[in-house]
């Protein structure tokens, strides 16, 4: 699993893929509130607004997740995976002395 998560760790993403998205969602939305205008009239900017800004937090959080494996408060707690995983195993080898589970710190996150 460790050397799984390495190799998806270590895998550039293209900045094609962020210039693509970023290029079509700014078309996608300009064409959006056009093409509304003749629907809603004016209401066709704040309702362009508002669905422009899910789209463009929905781009953020697809950025912001792209690397899971950096230690900040939204990425997979490979800590906390890797000591569940090893006290699980010595569990079944029968070991007693087993450490202690990680436990959360500050405001309830792992990191």
């Amino acid at each position: 699993m460790l050397s799984t998560c390495e190799r998806l760790k270590k895998t550039p993403f293209p900045m094609q893929y962020t210039w693509f998205m970023t290029y079509s969602m700014v078309i996608f939305l300009f064409v959006f509130s056009l093409s509304m205008a003749g629907h809603l009239g004016w209401w066709s900017i704040p309702f362009s607004l508002l669905i422009g800004y899910v789209f463009i937090m929905l781009e953020y959080v697809g950025r912001h997740i792209e690397n899971p494996f950096e230690n900040t408060v939204n990425d997979v707690p490979m800590d906390y995976l890797s000591r569940t995983i090893e006290v699980d195993l010595r569990q079944l080898l029968g070991d007693t002395d087993l450490p202690d589970p990680i436990k959360p710190r500050g405001k309830g996150y792992l990191y």
